[in-house]
């Protein structure tokens, strides 16, 4: 229904009728806000605005993303997390936004165009465009992470600066909740 006919609906019902319909839109409005009050209190979510392209077109500067913190499970290969940058990035103490590529304990190459793990090629169907640029392989420790971002030509991440410690990680990115043409689960 277009708007011009939802309107001349809404206007042409009786004066009780457009009250009870007001009054059925608040209630719902004040349902929806108790709901996810309430489900914000046993799932302890922030809120991070995207300041960048670097995750594009995943996640776009200026979206609205809920991040789930306190106690979480181990990041897994092809999550997005926010996390605190290193010091060798020289953007500390800022946060930022990255998919997580290399695990603990994993070798990390990228040639190519492509990222290859323990020297096989992974599949990351959310790129857009190959990286032009070359990374050594890297050893990670027991508690080090390889972030990159999904424009992976343009994005500050693990092949700039190298390893993330597991210190670092802020929690994982559930849910896009603006644009709301784009709200849902990540």
């Amino acid at each position: 229904m277009s708007r011009k006919s939802l309107r001349s609906i809404f206007f042409r019902t009786s004066r009780s009728r457009r009250a009870h319909i007001l009054a059925l839109g608040v209630f719902l409005g004040v349902m929806l806000s108790w709901s996810v009050a309430t489900f914000a209190r046993f799932v302890p979510t922030r809120v991070y605005i995207i300041p960048s392209n670097s995750m594009a077109p995943t996640i776009g500067p200026g979206d609205r993303v809920g991040v789930r913190v306190g106690s979480y499970p181990r990041p897994n290969r092809g999550d997005i997390w926010v996390f605190q940058m290193p010091a060798a990035s020289g953007n500390a103490p800022n946060h930022a936004v990255k998919r997580v590529i290399g695990l603990p304990g994993e070798s990390v190459e990228v040639t190519e165009g492509r990222v290859f793990i323990d020297g096989k090629p992974i599949e990351e169907p959310y790129l857009t465009t190959p990286a032009t640029y070359t990374m050594p392989a890297l050893k990670l420790e027991t508690d080090e992470y390889l972030m990159l971002g999904d424009r992976r030509n343009s994005s500050h991440d693990s092949h700039v600066w190298g390893s993330l410690p597991a210190d670092h990680l802020i929690g994982p990115v559930t849910v896009r909740y603006w644009p709301l043409r784009e709200m849902g689960g990540l």
